[in-house]
């Protein structure tokens, strides 16, 4: 099955031309497409939960754990003649504590905390674009998520002045690279062929396990000092068809 193209596209497009209250295209130019990968699908209501858990402490001895809810889902639609982007609506629920040592009885939970942001497609390229969707500013102010196809042993640089300044890819920080293929196995399921993107940003490394045809199903953060940290594990999915 070719990586660049399916037959939820055609969805897409459908639901582009006869739903105004779905989505406006930005251009009716052109009825032609982006490229998108067929490993994210991205199709309007499609809603991904995950069962979400933060750490946090003073010394490895002491660390206070939290859990809530994250659900995402992708409420909006965009589509150009060389773009394709997805509006997608983050919900996390107010953190319930669940371990709190006595030294930390006055450290506060996270409330409630919506947020919104675009995952666009530019060719092979996604890119993650916080708040409203710039086009014109992507390649500045977005970073860059994915580049289809998967490859173990593939890196880039998350930003377009890291990629600049560093053409040979020596410096490590904000590379994104693949480092592992295999089977995941999460509460919504298990997932074979996956892919293990990690990197290292201001001393915390993130891992997370990119299964095609499903999403993010695993992520993880844990800062190499000062113990704090996180992990969102995906609970169950809805992809919308």
């Amino acid at each position: 099955m070719s990586r660049y193209f399916n037959k939820s596209l055609l969805g897409l497009l459908f639901l582009a031309v006869i739903c105004t209250s779905c989505t406006k295209p930005m251009s009716t130019q052109s009825t032609s497409l982006p490229s998108p990968a067929v490993d994210l699908p991205l199709e309007l209501n499609s809603t991904w939960v995950y069962q979400a858990t933060r750490y946090t402490g003073f010394n490895p001895s002491e660390i206070m754990t939290a859990t809530h809810i994250v659900t995402e889902t992708i409420v909006d639609l965009q589509i150009t003649s060389t773009h394709l982007a997805a509006k997608v609506y983050r919900e996390e629920s107010a953190e319930e504590p669940v371990y709190v040592p006595e030294s930390m009885q006055n450290v506060s939970v996270y409330p409630a905390n919506p947020s919104k942001y675009w995952l666009v497609f530019s060719d092979n390229h996604v890119y993650r674009q916080e708040g409203n969707l710039d086009l014109h500013g992507l390649y500045n102010t977005g970073t860059l998520e994915f580049v289809f196809p998967l490859q173990l042993g593939e890196k880039w640089y998350l930003t377009n002045a890291m990629a600049e300044l560093n053409p040979d890819k020596r410096v490590d920080s904000m590379l994104r690279k693949v480092v592992q293929v295999g089977t995941v196995t999460v509460p919504a399921g298990s997932f074979e062929d996956c892919f293990l993107l990690a990197e290292v940003i201001g001393g915390t490394t993130y891992e997370k396990w990119f299964c095609p045809g499903a999403g993010l199903v695993d992520q993880r953060s844990d800062h190499h000092g000062t113990p704090y940290g996180s992990r969102e594990v995906l609970v169950r999915y809805d992809l919308g068809r």
